[in-house]
């Protein structure tokens, strides 16, 4: 509809007061937080824990001449410990460092700041206008524009054009914009490059929402406000708290909980000990001129994170906003979220140059690790949970000494576990954090058992990218969970059965993830069932529950 529209055509109403005043300066951080809260505190504590660790280990392994087994057991050891040792250092942080706040101009400075708000779409069928009308219609600024980029088949650009006539009756032809590409090249990220270069000259910022983005009242205001503040010139990207909306499964429920306090932890202490956070990709401002110094390669799956080191390259940084709040769904079954995350896994991974991109900071080449390394995780642990049963099996009791790793094992278990109650603050806190581990370990545990699967199998797989399924209602077919989930349950069956026979040690070790693979179909279709009437998308009163 818009392919003939130029930058010039694009009307940016003149700016009717003066630029605002300071609303407030970020505060002085005390002193004990100033003094821990620095980079290079953060990565030797990492070491120290890591080699505590290790060294805790190695007495008790018997390296036996010709056996390989306790050399890959130390290797893979070595290599677990350090997301053991990342929990502990940030677990250490938590219970120090306070949230950042970031500096702030008054609201009036900004109420003209030329910004897009761009909504990224592919075959949406469900909820799109709702969710695109709830976040505008809060949001109404004098140069605020709506801009839909789709990447939709000509079914549903059909859909979107009826859309976007119906926004333009409300909010006004020289409001609301809308492009749909025949070609879909380079997904998402090609089509913001495009629209960047092509129509972006007329603004200062931009703003990145996925299809199921719901920004609340105030947002955009409360966005630019910050970035416009002189102290906050060199964040690229301002990126907002996401919590999750529409929770009306348990799975959902609990993932809600598990987002939300995953944000107050490890991004509240990676932005106050760092000084910076990695991009989720979508919620966030953007400052355009940050932005067209990136140039992303071609091919790749992800771009969150070559967003994050080529905009430290490019001497600006992803922060992460605390205080400004969105929100977004969650895949509401353990299917789908699988499915997404092996989406995800495909272009973490992809990212691995990053790991040696000159010129960005310590700081950014961790975050970007981190995310690659999670991804190795679980097959590393699926292989450890194996050598130890071979270890078992192969009857040389002197080569694995369980007993002398119980105190390593119940160090491990409790920072794994018990990490997050560092950010509670009442009982509230913590009784919500109990239920989302309980509920993890039940659940979760069994993707080391298909993490590992499509880990393996991730190199036969064709490079593309299905979009998560945006429905909050939607619910697997118990023969849906049966097919999905019967070779975890099989699996989970011989382990339990060759772990009995071989070495009650190792089994008693091993059976929270052999009891998440056994229990694995029913605990899935139960935990997807609907657990209050079910929540409809509308742009009406009230924020997203």
């Amino acid at each position: 509809m818009n392919e003939v529209l130029t930058a010039s055509e694009i009307k940016i109403a003149e700016p009717e007061q003066e630029p605002g005043q300071v609303r407030f300066e970020s505060p002085k951080r005390p002193l004990l937080e100033r003094l821990l809260a620095r980079p290079g505190i953060f990565f030797s504590l990492l070491f120290f824990f890591t080699l505590f660790q290790v060294r805790w280990f190695l007495g008790a392994v018997t390296f036996e001449p010709g056996s390989m087994l306790p050399y890959l057991l130390t290797f893979t050891f070595t290599f677990l410990s350090v997301n053991v040792s990342i929990l502990a250092t940030q677990a250490f942080f938590a219970l120090f460092v306070k949230a950042p706040v970031f500096s702030r101009i008054d609201s009036a400075g900004v109420r003209t700041t030329p910004v897009a708000l761009i909504y990224c779409v592919k075959n949406e069928s469900f909820g799109i206008r709702e969710r695109i009308h709830y976040s505008f219609s809060r949001n109404l600024l004098p140069n605020l524009h709506l801009w839909i980029l789709s990447d939709s088949d000509e079914k549903h650009g059909l859909e979107e054009e009826k859309l976007i006539v119906e926004f333009r009756k409300e909010f006004g032809e020289e409001k609301v914009f809308y492009r749909r590409r025949t070609s879909p090249y380079e997904r998402k990220q090609g089509n913001l490059k495009d629209w960047l270069v092509r129509f972006g000259a007329p603004y200062r910022y931009f703003i990145v929402c996925d299809a199921d983005s719901l920004l609340p009242e105030g947002w955009v205001e409360e966005a630019l406000s910050i970035a416009e503040h002189p102290d906050n010139s060199r964040i690229g990207v301002f990126q907002s708290t996401i919590y999750i909306t529409h929770e009306n499964s348990l799975y959902s429920r609990m993932r809600a909980l598990g987002q939300f306090y995953a944000q107050r932890f490890y991004f509240l202490v990676n932005q106050a000990v760092l000084g910076q956070s990695i991009s989720f990709g979508h919620n966030q401002l953007v400052r355009k001129e940050a932005f067209e110094k990136v140039t992303l390669p071609e091919g790749i799956l992800s771009h969150d994170n070559w967003e994050t080191a080529l905009l430290d390259r490019a001497e600006y940084r992803v922060a992460f906003i605390h205080d400004l709040i969105s929100y977004e769904e969650a895949p509401a079954h353990y299917l789908e979220e699988r499915k997404r995350t092996k989406r995800w896994m495909k272009g973490t991974l992809q990212g691995w140059p990053l790991l040696f991109l000159p010129k960005i900071s310590l700081s950014t080449r961790f975050l970007i690790f981190y995310q690659i390394y999670l991804y190795f995780v679980q097959p590393l642990l699926f292989f450890w949970m194996v050598s130890g049963l071979l270890s078992a099996a192969s009857l040389r009791d002197n080569l694995f000494s369980w007993e002398n790793t119980a105190g390593l094992l119940l160090w491990t278990l409790a920072l794994i576990f018990l990490h997050k109650f560092a950010v509670a603050r009442n009982l509230a806190d913590a009784g919500r954090i109990f239920k989302e581990v309980l509920f993890t370990t039940l659940v979760g545990l069994q993707g080391i058992f298909y993490g590992t699967i499509d880990w393996i199998t991730l190199p036969l797989e064709k490079m593309g990218w299905v979009p998560m399924s945006k429905n909050p209602g939607e619910r697997p077919a118990f023969s849906d969970c049966v097919k999905g989930l019967l070779p975890g349950t099989l699996a989970g069956i011989l382990l339990l059965h060759v772990g009995l026979k071989l070495s009650t040690g190792w089994t008693l070790y091993a059976l929270p993830v052999i009891t998440s693979l056994i229990l694995s179909i029913p605990l899935v279709y139960l935990s997807s069932k609907e657990l209050v009437a079910s929540a409809t998308i509308h742009g009406g009163e009230g924020e997203p529950k």
